[in-house]
Protein backbone atom coordinates (compact mmCIF):
# COMPACT_ATOMS: atom_id res chain seq x y z
CA UNK A 1 0.00 0.00 0.00
CA UNK A 2 1.30 3.43 -0.88
CA UNK A 3 0.67 6.66 0.95
CA UNK A 4 -0.84 9.69 -0.77
CA UNK A 5 -1.56 13.22 0.50
CA UNK A 6 -3.89 15.77 -1.00
CA UNK A 7 -4.14 19.33 0.27
CA UNK A 8 -7.36 21.03 -0.66
CA UNK A 9 -10.11 23.39 0.34
CA UNK A 10 -10.36 25.83 3.17
CA UNK A 11 -8.17 25.32 6.19
CA UNK A 12 -5.64 23.24 4.27
CA UNK A 13 -7.45 19.95 4.92
CA UNK A 14 -5.43 16.86 4.14
CA UNK A 15 -7.05 13.92 2.39
CA UNK A 16 -5.29 10.59 2.44
CA UNK A 17 -6.59 7.22 1.40
CA UNK A 18 -6.05 3.58 2.09
CA UNK A 19 -7.72 1.22 -0.34
CA UNK A 20 -8.94 -2.33 0.19
CA UNK A 21 -9.67 -4.08 -3.09
CA UNK A 22 -12.44 -6.63 -3.51
CA UNK A 23 -12.98 -9.59 -5.76
CA UNK A 24 -12.79 -8.76 -9.43
CA UNK A 25 -15.09 -10.08 -12.13
CA UNK A 26 -16.01 -6.94 -14.01
CA UNK A 27 -14.25 -3.88 -15.31
CA UNK A 28 -12.38 -1.25 -13.36
CA UNK A 29 -13.48 2.33 -13.01
CA UNK A 30 -14.00 4.66 -15.87
CA UNK A 31 -12.28 3.24 -19.00
CA UNK A 32 -9.35 1.59 -17.24
CA UNK A 33 -8.02 -1.69 -18.62
CA UNK A 34 -7.53 -4.50 -16.10
CA UNK A 35 -4.07 -5.89 -15.52
CA UNK A 36 -3.28 -9.60 -16.12
CA UNK A 37 -3.77 -10.20 -12.38
CA UNK A 38 -7.16 -8.52 -12.56
CA UNK A 39 -8.17 -10.73 -15.49
CA UNK A 40 -7.05 -13.85 -13.63
CA UNK A 41 -8.94 -12.81 -10.53
CA UNK A 42 -12.08 -12.16 -12.50
CA UNK A 43 -11.94 -15.57 -14.14
CA UNK A 44 -11.30 -17.26 -10.81
CA UNK A 45 -14.21 -15.51 -9.16
CA UNK A 46 -12.17 -14.43 -6.16
CA UNK A 47 -12.75 -11.59 -3.75
CA UNK A 48 -9.72 -9.39 -3.42
CA UNK A 49 -9.14 -7.14 -0.47
CA UNK A 50 -6.46 -4.50 -1.07
CA UNK A 51 -5.69 -1.23 0.58
CA UNK A 52 -3.79 1.86 -0.53
CA UNK A 53 -1.84 3.43 2.24
CA UNK A 54 -1.44 7.01 3.48
CA UNK A 55 0.54 8.59 6.48
CA UNK A 56 -0.83 7.10 9.24
CA UNK A 57 -12.39 -3.22 -5.53
CA UNK A 58 -21.69 -8.71 -15.75
CA UNK A 59 -21.98 -10.87 -12.97
CA UNK A 60 -22.10 -14.57 -13.84
CA UNK A 61 -19.35 -15.18 -11.30
CA UNK A 62 -19.94 -17.20 -8.19
CA UNK A 63 -19.31 -14.67 -5.44
CA UNK A 64 -19.88 -11.00 -4.75
CA UNK A 65 -16.84 -8.87 -5.56
CA UNK A 66 -15.99 -6.10 -3.15
CA UNK A 67 -13.50 -3.35 -2.49
CA UNK A 68 -13.01 -1.10 0.47
CA UNK A 69 -11.52 2.37 0.44
CA UNK A 70 -10.09 4.12 3.46
CA UNK A 71 -10.26 7.91 3.31
CA UNK A 72 -8.20 9.59 5.98
CA UNK A 73 -8.75 13.29 6.70
CA UNK A 74 -7.20 15.58 9.28
CA UNK A 75 -9.97 17.98 10.25
CA UNK A 76 -10.57 20.61 12.88
CA UNK A 77 -12.96 19.14 15.45
CA UNK A 78 -13.22 22.09 17.86
CA UNK A 79 -13.42 25.74 16.92
CA UNK A 80 -11.29 28.39 18.72
CA UNK A 81 -14.47 29.75 20.33
CA UNK A 82 -15.29 26.34 21.82
CA UNK A 83 -11.82 25.52 23.09
CA UNK A 84 -9.43 27.76 25.03
CA UNK A 85 -6.55 25.86 23.44
CA UNK A 86 -7.73 26.86 19.97
CA UNK A 87 -8.61 24.60 17.04
CA UNK A 88 -7.56 20.99 17.42
CA UNK A 89 -6.98 18.33 14.80
CA UNK A 90 -8.29 14.78 14.60
CA UNK A 91 -8.41 12.05 11.99
CA UNK A 92 -11.52 10.53 10.42
CA UNK A 93 -11.25 7.45 8.22
CA UNK A 94 -13.98 5.91 6.10
CA UNK A 95 -13.85 2.26 5.09
CA UNK A 96 -15.93 1.77 1.93
CA UNK A 97 -16.65 -1.68 0.54
CA UNK A 98 -17.35 -1.62 -3.20
CA UNK A 99 -18.23 -4.41 -5.60
CA UNK A 100 -15.31 -4.32 -8.00
CA UNK A 101 -17.02 -6.15 -10.80
CA UNK A 102 -20.19 -4.11 -10.77
CA UNK A 103 -18.80 -1.01 -9.01
CA UNK A 104 -21.67 -1.08 -6.51
CA UNK A 105 -20.74 0.56 -3.20
CA UNK A 106 -21.83 -1.97 -0.59
CA UNK A 107 -20.83 -0.63 2.81
CA UNK A 108 -19.27 2.50 4.32
CA UNK A 109 -18.07 2.94 7.88
CA UNK A 110 -16.56 6.16 9.22
CA UNK A 111 -14.61 6.19 12.48
CA UNK A 112 -12.04 8.22 14.34
CA UNK A 113 -10.38 5.21 15.95
CA UNK A 114 -9.40 2.72 13.26
CA UNK A 115 -6.75 0.45 14.72
CA UNK A 116 -6.09 -3.29 14.50
CA UNK A 117 -9.19 -4.27 16.47
CA UNK A 118 -11.69 -1.78 15.01
CA UNK A 119 -10.45 -2.46 11.48
CA UNK A 120 -11.11 -6.15 12.11
CA UNK A 121 -14.60 -5.28 13.38
CA UNK A 122 -15.30 -3.58 10.05
CA UNK A 123 -14.26 -6.67 8.12
CA UNK A 124 -16.46 -8.84 10.37
CA UNK A 125 -19.40 -6.49 9.76
CA UNK A 126 -18.97 -6.91 6.03
CA UNK A 127 -18.64 -10.70 6.26
CA UNK A 128 -21.78 -10.93 8.41
CA UNK A 129 -23.73 -8.93 5.86
CA UNK A 130 -22.45 -10.41 2.60
CA UNK A 131 -20.91 -13.78 3.48
CA UNK A 132 -17.58 -15.43 2.71
CA UNK A 133 -15.58 -14.71 -0.46
CA UNK A 134 -12.99 -17.17 -1.70
CA UNK A 135 -10.02 -14.84 -1.38
CA UNK A 136 -9.08 -11.46 0.05
CA UNK A 137 -6.06 -9.47 -1.00
CA UNK A 138 -4.81 -6.67 1.23
CA UNK A 139 -1.69 -4.57 1.64
CA UNK A 140 0.99 -4.51 4.31
CA UNK A 141 -0.49 -1.91 6.61
CA UNK A 142 0.26 -2.94 10.23
CA UNK A 143 -3.44 -2.88 11.05
CA UNK A 144 -3.88 -5.75 8.61
CA UNK A 145 -0.65 -7.75 8.66
CA UNK A 146 0.66 -6.76 12.10
CA UNK A 147 3.87 -4.96 12.98
CA UNK A 148 6.99 -5.18 10.85
CA UNK A 149 8.76 -6.99 13.66
CA UNK A 150 7.83 -9.20 16.56
CA UNK A 151 5.53 -11.59 14.63
CA UNK A 152 6.26 -14.87 12.89
CA UNK A 153 2.70 -16.18 12.74
CA UNK A 154 -0.21 -14.58 10.84
CA UNK A 155 -1.83 -11.40 12.11
CA UNK A 156 -5.36 -11.58 13.61
CA UNK A 157 -6.92 -10.56 10.28
CA UNK A 158 -5.14 -13.30 8.36
CA UNK A 159 -5.99 -15.85 11.04
CA UNK A 160 -9.64 -14.80 10.88
CA UNK A 161 -9.76 -15.28 7.12
CA UNK A 162 -7.96 -18.62 7.20
CA UNK A 163 -10.20 -19.97 9.96
CA UNK A 164 -13.30 -18.93 8.00
CA UNK A 165 -12.07 -20.63 4.84
CA UNK A 166 -11.03 -17.45 3.03
CA UNK A 167 -7.61 -17.34 1.38
CA UNK A 168 -5.69 -14.17 2.34
CA UNK A 169 -3.25 -12.66 -0.14
CA UNK A 170 -0.82 -9.84 0.63
CA UNK A 171 -0.54 -7.26 -2.16
CA UNK A 172 3.02 -6.37 -3.21
CA UNK A 173 4.24 -3.09 -1.71
CA UNK A 174 4.16 0.13 -3.74
CA UNK A 175 2.00 -1.40 -6.49
CA UNK A 176 -1.19 0.67 -6.95
CA UNK A 177 -1.51 -0.88 -10.41
CA UNK A 178 -2.56 -4.09 -8.66
CA UNK A 179 -5.82 -2.49 -7.55
CA UNK A 180 -6.96 -0.30 -10.48
CA UNK A 181 -10.66 -0.78 -9.72
CA UNK A 182 -10.55 0.69 -6.25
CA UNK A 183 -8.05 3.35 -7.27
CA UNK A 184 -10.68 4.64 -9.68
CA UNK A 185 -13.42 4.53 -7.06
CA UNK A 186 -11.17 6.32 -4.59
CA UNK A 187 -10.59 9.14 -7.04
CA UNK A 188 -14.32 9.51 -7.64
CA UNK A 189 -15.11 9.44 -3.93
CA UNK A 190 -12.42 11.99 -3.18
CA UNK A 191 -13.14 14.40 -6.01
CA UNK A 192 -16.93 14.22 -6.12
CA UNK A 193 -17.65 13.85 -2.41
CA UNK A 194 -14.92 14.83 0.03
CA UNK A 195 -13.45 17.71 -1.95
CA UNK A 196 -16.88 19.10 -2.76
CA UNK A 197 -18.43 18.94 0.71
CA UNK A 198 -15.24 19.14 2.81
CA UNK A 199 -16.77 17.57 5.94
CA UNK A 200 -15.15 18.61 9.20
CA UNK A 201 -16.79 16.30 11.75
CA UNK A 202 -17.47 12.58 12.01
CA UNK A 203 -21.21 13.12 11.61
CA UNK A 204 -20.70 15.25 8.50
CA UNK A 205 -18.43 12.59 6.98
CA UNK A 206 -21.09 9.95 7.56
CA UNK A 207 -23.84 12.09 6.11
CA UNK A 208 -22.04 13.10 2.92
CA UNK A 209 -20.73 9.56 2.41
CA UNK A 210 -24.20 8.03 2.73
CA UNK A 211 -25.63 10.55 0.27
CA UNK A 212 -22.76 9.99 -2.15
CA UNK A 213 -23.18 6.20 -2.11
CA UNK A 214 -26.86 6.61 -3.01
CA UNK A 215 -25.90 8.95 -5.87
CA UNK A 216 -22.99 6.75 -6.99
CA UNK A 217 -25.02 3.53 -7.05
CA UNK A 218 -28.31 4.76 -8.49
CA UNK A 219 -27.81 8.04 -10.35
CA UNK A 220 -24.23 8.56 -11.54
CA UNK A 221 -23.48 6.94 -14.94
CA UNK A 222 -20.47 4.64 -14.77
CA UNK A 223 -18.27 4.36 -17.85
CA UNK A 224 -16.77 0.98 -16.97
CA UNK A 225 -17.46 -1.67 -19.58
CA UNK A 226 -19.42 -3.80 -17.14
CA UNK A 227 -21.85 -0.94 -16.41
CA UNK A 228 -22.24 0.38 -19.95
CA UNK A 229 -22.50 4.05 -18.94
CA UNK A 230 -25.42 3.50 -16.56
CA UNK A 231 -25.39 3.55 -12.73
CA UNK A 232 -24.10 0.32 -11.15
CA UNK A 233 -27.40 -0.55 -9.44
CA UNK A 234 -29.24 -0.06 -12.74
CA UNK A 235 -26.84 -2.32 -14.59
CA UNK A 236 -26.79 -4.91 -11.79
CA UNK A 237 -29.96 -4.79 -9.67
CA UNK A 238 -28.97 -8.01 -7.84
CA UNK A 239 -25.73 -9.66 -6.77
CA UNK A 240 -24.95 -13.35 -6.29
CA UNK A 241 -25.02 -14.65 -2.75
CA UNK A 242 -21.86 -15.67 -0.90
CA UNK A 243 -21.74 -18.66 1.49
CA UNK A 244 -22.74 -17.75 5.03
CA UNK A 245 -20.26 -17.77 7.90
CA UNK A 246 -19.93 -21.20 9.56
CA UNK A 247 -21.67 -21.85 12.87
CA UNK A 248 -18.55 -23.40 14.40
CA UNK A 249 -14.92 -22.45 13.76
CA UNK A 250 -11.60 -24.16 14.37
CA UNK A 251 -9.56 -21.27 15.85
CA UNK A 252 -6.29 -23.07 15.03
CA UNK A 253 -7.04 -23.72 11.34
CA UNK A 254 -4.65 -20.89 10.39
CA UNK A 255 -1.78 -23.25 11.26
CA UNK A 256 -2.47 -25.62 8.33
CA UNK A 257 -1.06 -23.32 5.57
CA UNK A 258 2.12 -22.98 7.67
CA UNK A 259 2.72 -26.75 7.74
CA UNK A 260 6.44 -27.55 7.28
CA UNK A 261 7.43 -23.90 7.42
CA UNK A 262 10.84 -23.47 9.04
CA UNK A 263 12.21 -20.76 11.36
CA UNK A 264 15.92 -20.35 12.01
CA UNK A 265 16.86 -19.52 15.59
CA UNK A 266 20.01 -19.10 17.69
CA UNK A 267 19.69 -20.53 21.19
CA UNK A 268 20.51 -17.98 23.89
CA UNK A 269 22.70 -18.53 26.91
CA UNK A 270 19.60 -19.26 28.96
CA UNK A 271 18.69 -22.11 26.61
CA UNK A 272 15.65 -20.27 25.22
CA UNK A 273 14.51 -19.06 21.81
CA UNK A 274 11.59 -16.91 20.69
CA UNK A 275 9.14 -17.87 17.95
CA UNK A 276 6.38 -15.38 17.24
CA UNK A 277 5.53 -13.89 20.65
CA UNK A 278 6.32 -16.99 22.75
CA UNK A 279 9.50 -18.26 24.41
CA UNK A 280 10.52 -21.91 24.11
CA UNK A 281 12.98 -23.62 26.47
CA UNK A 282 15.50 -26.01 24.91
CA UNK A 283 17.99 -26.36 27.74
CA UNK A 284 21.39 -24.91 28.63
CA UNK A 285 23.18 -27.76 26.85
CA UNK A 286 21.94 -26.25 23.53
CA UNK A 287 23.14 -22.71 24.29
CA UNK A 288 24.85 -21.25 21.24
CA UNK A 289 23.34 -23.76 18.82
CA UNK A 290 21.65 -22.75 15.60
CA UNK A 291 18.40 -24.68 15.31
CA UNK A 292 15.47 -24.92 12.95
CA UNK A 293 11.89 -24.84 14.21
CA UNK A 294 9.68 -26.72 11.72
CA UNK A 295 5.89 -26.45 11.99
CA UNK A 296 4.06 -29.78 12.23
CA UNK A 297 0.48 -28.62 11.73
CA UNK A 298 -1.22 -31.98 12.23
CA UNK A 299 0.32 -32.60 15.65
CA UNK A 300 0.47 -28.85 16.41
CA UNK A 301 4.10 -29.09 17.40
CA UNK A 302 7.48 -27.67 16.49
CA UNK A 303 10.09 -30.19 15.37
CA UNK A 304 13.43 -28.72 16.49
CA UNK A 305 16.22 -29.65 14.08
CA UNK A 306 19.96 -29.48 14.66
CA UNK A 307 22.54 -30.95 12.29
CA UNK A 308 19.98 -32.97 10.32
CA UNK A 309 18.41 -34.46 13.44
CA UNK A 310 15.21 -33.75 15.34
CA UNK A 311 16.44 -33.02 18.85
CA UNK A 312 13.12 -32.03 20.39
CA UNK A 313 9.37 -31.80 19.83
CA UNK A 314 7.65 -28.81 21.44
CA UNK A 315 3.92 -28.01 21.51
CA UNK A 316 3.13 -24.74 19.75
CA UNK A 317 2.05 -22.13 22.25
CA UNK A 318 -0.95 -19.87 21.92
CA UNK A 319 -3.32 -22.40 20.34
CA UNK A 320 -6.88 -22.92 21.55
CA UNK A 321 -7.13 -26.66 20.91
CA UNK A 322 -10.87 -27.02 20.27
CA UNK A 323 -13.65 -25.69 18.06
CA UNK A 324 -15.61 -22.64 19.09
CA UNK A 325 -19.03 -21.23 18.29
CA UNK A 326 -18.84 -18.45 15.71
CA UNK A 327 -19.74 -15.64 18.10
CA UNK A 328 -17.25 -16.89 20.69
CA UNK A 329 -14.54 -17.11 18.06
CA UNK A 330 -15.18 -13.59 16.78
CA UNK A 331 -14.90 -12.21 20.31
CA UNK A 332 -11.70 -14.19 20.79
CA UNK A 333 -10.06 -12.94 17.59
CA UNK A 334 -11.05 -9.34 18.37
CA UNK A 335 -9.34 -9.64 21.74
CA UNK A 336 -6.29 -11.07 19.97
CA UNK A 337 -6.27 -8.06 17.64
CA UNK A 338 -6.46 -5.72 20.62
CA UNK A 339 -3.63 -7.47 22.49
CA UNK A 340 -1.30 -8.17 19.56
CA UNK A 341 0.34 -4.71 19.34
CA UNK A 342 1.00 -4.66 23.08
CA UNK A 343 2.52 -8.12 23.03
CA UNK A 344 4.75 -7.29 20.08
CA UNK A 345 5.89 -4.05 21.73
CA UNK A 346 6.73 -5.86 24.95
CA UNK A 347 8.69 -8.49 23.04
CA UNK A 348 10.67 -5.90 21.08
CA UNK A 349 11.55 -4.06 24.27
CA UNK A 350 13.33 -7.16 25.57
CA UNK A 351 15.11 -8.44 22.49
CA UNK A 352 15.19 -8.21 18.71
CA UNK A 353 13.10 -10.79 16.90
CA UNK A 354 15.03 -13.44 15.01
CA UNK A 355 13.85 -13.62 11.39
CA UNK A 356 12.42 -16.80 9.83
CA UNK A 357 14.58 -18.82 7.46
CA UNK A 358 12.34 -17.97 4.54
CA UNK A 359 8.91 -16.59 3.82
CA UNK A 360 7.10 -13.84 5.65
CA UNK A 361 6.02 -13.79 9.24
CA UNK A 362 3.39 -11.05 8.96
Amino acid sequence: MTFRHRHFGRGGLIETAEVLEGRLHGEAGDQEEPTPEVQWSRKGGCLLFVRRKTPWKKNGCETVPCSATWMRKDVGSVSPEQSPQGKRQHVIEVCNFVDAGTSIALLAQAREDFHEQTALETVITFLHRYGRPRQMTFDRDPRWVGGVSGRDFPSPLRRLLLCLGITPHVCPPHRPDKNPYVERFHRTYGQECLQVHQPSTLQEVREVTEAFLQHYNNERPHQGRSCGNVPPRVAFPTLPTLPALPQRVDPDAWLVPLDQKVYLRHVGRDGCVDVDLATYYLGPQMAGWSVLFQVEAQSRQFAVWHQDQVVKLLPIKGLVGQEMALDDYLQYILQEALAAPRRASARRSRKVRQPPLWGEGA
